[in-house]
């Protein structure tokens, strides 16, 4: 009874370490999504300028 109670502590911090994980990737993925937004938008601005010259 004693083991089982150990493999699920060690199963629940794993469960919270891969929560962490999937989190941090979440807003690594959010910033990344930010970045190229803001990137096609210069891009966009910048064919414009080129387009009304």
């Amino acid at each position: 009874m004693e083991e089982r109670r150990m493999i699920e502590e060690r199963m629940e911090v794993v469960r919270e370490k891969m929560e962490e994980k999937m989190e941090e990737d979440r807003r690594k993925m959010d910033m990344l999504l930010v970045f190229v937004e803001e990137m096609n938008r210069k891009e966009m601005l910048q064919l414009e300028n080129e387009s009304l010259r």
